[in-house]
């Protein structure tokens, strides 16, 4: 086996990807390979291999862009904790502009308040029926902008 793809341990969307018969490793973020790409070569790689480095690198790219193009250039993961991370703003902005506690807003929708706060959070995996309990108590229109980044091609 060539090349060795392995989620990082050090960032949430971070993935490492070793050339073993080069040894370089090409360490970047889910959804933004040409912009956060950074290489390293292992100790053990004799120096008139480092002029190959270009090479190897444009190699390592294309091997990631054929054969996992979804975690080069999109981010499904990325996409949906954006989103819950937008709707939960929206749900606090709209509760504090009400001047509601979570208390009084979990006694208006019959969900519990520890709940409410984490859909506010956006660590929470809610419903579009929960969401839209929440939204109708508060008044509020929820809205969510998504980039239509899993489709390009």
């Amino acid at each position: 086996m060539k090349y060795l793809l392995q989620k990082s341990h050090d960032t949430e969307f971070g993935w490492v990807l070793t050339d073993t018969e080069h040894g370089v490793v090409c360490r970047f973020h889910e959804g933004d390979f040409n912009g956060t790409q950074k290489f390293t070569i292992l100790e053990d790689v004799r120096r008139e291999d480092v002029a190959e480095l270009p090479r190897i690198a444009m190699e390592m790219g294309q091997w990631l862009a054929e054969h996992h193009y979804e975690i080069v250039f999109s981010s499904p993961q990325r996409i949906v904790l954006d989103a819950r991370k937008s709707i939960g703003e929206q749900l606090k902005a709209a509760r504090e502009a009400k001047g509601y506690t979570l208390r009084y807003l979990a006694k208006l929708t019959g969900i519990a308040n520890n709940h409410i706060s984490r859909i506010e959070a956006g660590r929470y995996n809610a419903t579009i029926d929960t969401i839209a309990v929440i939204a109708a108590a508060l008044g509020a229109e929820i809205k969510i902008s998504l980039t239509n980044e899993l489709s390009q091609e």
